[in-house]
């Protein structure tokens, strides 16, 4: 389980102006606790999930979700007071076959460099996607997302992807395990929400529902030394592509920049 990490989460939200009835918090099988008792009235509930993996346990809890409307975050995110309050707000201005994310602060702001990008990146947009500065909210022909961002004088913005808080009408949830890789995910909220689109739900920022992550959420350069990391951001980013009417090709001349960049930094700082 996530600890004092986890212990915050589930206080902020019981902490918001709208409380969930019922928060499940899915524990794999291999590590669940057995000496563990919740008080009668905790609105809490620990789901024993068969298997391991961040997109399998999401998924088996999603098969015991039996409430009009689930929110669904990950152990480090802690929401605002008037998160829910927001999400259920924007909610109820449309329709069933809609999702929302929201507005997630973080350590690490990439809106600048996105909204303002150097002229080697311009460079680079330019031969990759024909433009110099890239749409926000969007999915590049490279399967690469491009950053959600603040808007505050409007409730929802049209976004192509959610960033891994999704608050939507239960019936649109994802229950087969759409992730077959093993070992970390990654990609895989894109990915999700390419199966939402699929599946004719539309897809919103609510820019009023603020969260935080408790940690910085980064790939560890590490695994960037095994040809395995590669291997899977190849096969994640090839079923975005599918879902998002991408380039092949330039999926592929992009995953050789990425890997050329990390292998130079590496050396100029030897």
């Amino acid at each position: 389980m996530g600890g004092i990490q986890l212990t915050k989460t589930i206080r902020h939200l019981n902490n918001g102006i709208i409380k969930p009835d019922k928060i499940l918090i899915c524990v794999p099988k291999s590590t669940f606790p057995k000496n563990l008792f919740l008080k009668k009235k905790s609105n809490l509930e620990l789901i024993k999930c068969p298997n391991k993996g961040q997109v399998k346990q999401k998924i088996f809890g999603f098969t015991k979700v039996n409430s009009k409307y689930t929110f669904q975050i990950d152990d480090d995110i802690l929401v605002n007071k008037t998160c829910l309050k927001f999400l259920l707000r924007g909610a109820m201005t449309k329709s069933s076959k809609n999702a929302f994310g929201a507005y997630l602060k973080s350590t690490k702001n990439m809106v600048s460099e996105n909204l303002t990008p150097s002229i080697f990146k311009q460079t680079i947009n330019l031969f990759l996607y024909g433009k110099r500065r890239l749409k926000m909210r969007s999915i590049l022909n490279t399967g690469i997302a491009t950053d959600l961002f603040d808007q505050k004088d409007v409730l929802l913005s049209k976004t192509e992807w959610l960033n891994g808080i999704l608050f939507t009408n239960t019936k649109n949830l994802i229950k087969f395990d759409y992730f077959k890789l093993n070992g970390k995910a990654y990609n895989e909220d894109i990915i999700y929400s390419g199966i939402l689109k699929k599946n004719n739900v539309n897809l919103w920022m609510n820019n009023k529902a603020v969260c935080l992550e408790q940690n910085q959420n980064s790939y560890n350069n590490k695994e960037k030394w095994d040809y395995k990391y590669w291997i899977k951001i190849y096969k994640t980013r090839r079923m975005i592509i599918s879902f998002y009417k991408g380039s092949l090709f330039k999926m592929i001349f992009f995953i050789y920049l990425e890997i050329s960049k990390f292998f130079l930094i590496k050396l100029i700082k030897k």
